[in-house]
C-alpha cells in the first residue's frame, strides 16, 4: 500500500481480507475493493469527513427509494478520517462497454422530446376548449425516456383528483388514449430520481 493507503488501513473492516486500492475513477477520495469484490470502502482524511457523511446519508436515502445503487454496509470514523463501506453494484461502468454495445443500449431505450419538469403549473390550457395552449419553463427540455415526464405529470395531477380511484381512472384513460401500458416501475424510478437532478 502507498503511504496514503496505509493511513486508511485502520479504517478498513478487518473481515475483508486484503483490500485492494482502486486506482481508476476521478474521486479525490481513496477507494478500496474487498478481496471478494462484493464491497467497496471510500476513505477520506479527517478534514473531509463531513462531505463523506453527506454521501453516506444520500446513499442511505437512495436505498429507501427503490433506485438501484450501492447500499451502505458500514460507516467508520477514527483519527485518520472516515470510511464509507458499501455494497458493490453488479455490472460494468458504461465507459468500459464497447462503443457498438453502448450504442445498442442507447438505441434500445425509448426516448422522446420531453419537457423535463412536466408538472401541472407548466402546462397551459385554453380555458374554453381545454386543449393545450403550450408549455412554459423549458429550461430542462431535451430528449429522454417519456416516463421522466409522465412520473411528474401523474404525481402533480394526483393532488387535483378527489381520491385514488379517480387518479387511477384518469391515468388509465391517459394510457389508453396514447396506446401505452403504464410501467409503474419506470414511473416510480423517475419520480424518485427527479429530486436528485436539481442542482
Amino acid at each position: 500500500m502507498s503511504d496514503v493507503s496505509s493511513a486508511f488501513r485502520t479504517l478498513l473492516p478487518a473481515d475483508g481480507g486484503v483490500w485492494e486500492p482502486v486506482t481508476d475513477g476521478e474521486s479525490a477520495a481513496s477507494v478500496f475493493r474487498s478481496a471478494d469484490g462484493k464491497r467497496y470502502a471510500k476513505c477520506v482524511p479527517a478534514g473531509h469527513t463531513a462531505s463523506l457523511e453527506t454521501e453516506r446519508d444520500r446513499a442511505d436515502w437512495l436505498g429507501t427509494q427503490d433506485v438501484p445503487g450501492p447500499r451502505v454496509l458500514d460507516w467508520r470514523v477514527n483519527a485518520a478520517g472516515a470510511a464509507l463501506v458499501t455494497s458493490a453494484v453488479e455490472g460494468a461502468p458504461a465507459d468500459r462497454v464497447p462503443a457498438a454495445a453502448l450504442r445498442t443500449a442507447w438505441e434500445a431505450a425509448e426516448t422522446v422530446v420531453r419537457h423535463g419538469d412536466l408538472c401541472l403549473p407548466n402546462i397551459v390550457l385554453d380555458p374554453d376548449t381545454l386543449t393545450v395552449s403550450g408549455f412554459i419553463d423549458l429550461g430542462r427540455l431535451g430528449r429522454a425516456d417519456p416516463y421522466a415526464d409522465l412520473a411528474l405529470l401523474f404525481a402533480t395531477a394526483r393532488e387535483t383528483w378527489d381520491d385514488e380511484a379517480q387518479a387511477a381512472a384518469a391515468e388509465d384513460a391517459f394510457a389508453e388514449r396514447y396506446g401505452i401500458a403504464l410501467d409503474r416501475d419506470r414511473e416510480h424510478f423517475y419520480l424518485h430520481l427527479d429530486p436528485l437532478t436539481w442542482g
